[in-house]
């Protein structure tokens, strides 16, 4: 009887612990979702804050006579990348913030108002750089699911991911130093295409492609179907080129070096090539067919 009595009552107590233990996870976890939400709903006030003043200016000096239609379709996938954003989609929402670039680029929709793509296509890469912030801060925080927390989340002593090494940071990086890389993964960024198909879009030679699609490819950042030999940029692709964009447009307009502050920026480069469409590069892109370092 009393052995008996002394099995239940050290299961009360293994069902006490873990009751607690289930107590710190759930209260971490309602604590996190809810730190989350609302930072997702502060950069979407944040955004819109930023996008319905500058629309309107934009609207005020642009002559252009669809501009009504193109600031409806502006509004419509920012809203709709927002709302992507505030569910936890970040990549789904930089892929729609993309998706509008490209629709603004394309030759397919001539905008009337050079002054005006200019303004609108600033305008998108600055809320992609707002939801890339959020995502390279906190977007591992907020993604993370519960299971992954200690069981002492009680007590405060939360897991934490330490810094990439090195070496990871390098690995990343590496595939991305190089403007035809950038071009490549911008082009598959509208579709699948062929190698042959690649070649006539960028005007480069074979062994000149090849030595770079190997290079993404490596770092997953592309795939090839064996099948029907169509290459595609991969969602980690997506991620990469995207936070490419908003590092350098960070740099671009950031402050002056804390080396030199008295120092006036420089003047801004004229727009690079990957700004230009495969088709607009193809003339000058035949003069230079070496891999680059």
């Amino acid at each position: 009887m009393e052995t008996k009595l002394l099995e239940e009552i050290e299961g009360l107590r293994n069902e006490i612990r873990a009751l607690g233990r289930d107590f710190g996870k759930i209260r971490y976890e309602d604590l996190r979702r809810a730190f989350c939400d609302e930072v997702r709903a502060l950069v979407g006030i944040e955004t819109q804050g930023l996008l319905n003043p500058e629309m309107n200016g934009i609207g005020r000096t642009s002559e252009c006579k669809i501009k009504e239609h193109c600031f409806d379709k502006v509004r419509e996938t920012v809203e709709g990348g927002l709302r992507r954003f505030a569910r936890g989609d970040t990549t789904g929402a930089l892929l729609l913030l993309s998706q509008l670039e490209v629709l603004i680029e394309s030759s397919e929709r001539p905008c009337l108002d050079a002054a005006c793509t200019e303004r609108v296509l600033s305008l998108t890469k600055e809320v992609k750089i707002l939801i890339t912030v959020f995502d390279t801060t906190l977007g591992s925080n907020c993604s993370r699911d519960s299971s992954d927390q200690p069981n002492n989340a009680i007590t405060g002593k939360t897991k934490t991911n330490g810094s990439p090494e090195p070496i990871e940071i390098e690995n990343a990086l590496m595939p991305l130093s190089n403007r035809w890389r950038i071009i490549l993964l911008r082009l598959l960024s509208q579709g699948s295409m062929k190698f042959t198909e690649m070649s006539r879009a960028l005007g480069l030679r074979t062994g000149h492609l090849q030595f770079h699609l190997r290079a993404l490819a490596k770092e997953g950042y592309l795939a090839v179907d064996r099948v029907n030999k169509n290459y595609t940029i991969t969602e980690r692709g997506r991620a990469a080129l995207s936070w490419a964009e908003a590092f350098a447009s960070m740099l671009s307009n950031g402050a002056p070096s804390a080396s030199n502050p008295s120092k006036a920026p420089a003047e801004a480069p004229t727009a690079p090539e990957t700004n230009r469409s495969p088709s607009a590069i193809q003339k000058d892109a035949s003069t230079d067919h070496r891999p680059e370092d």
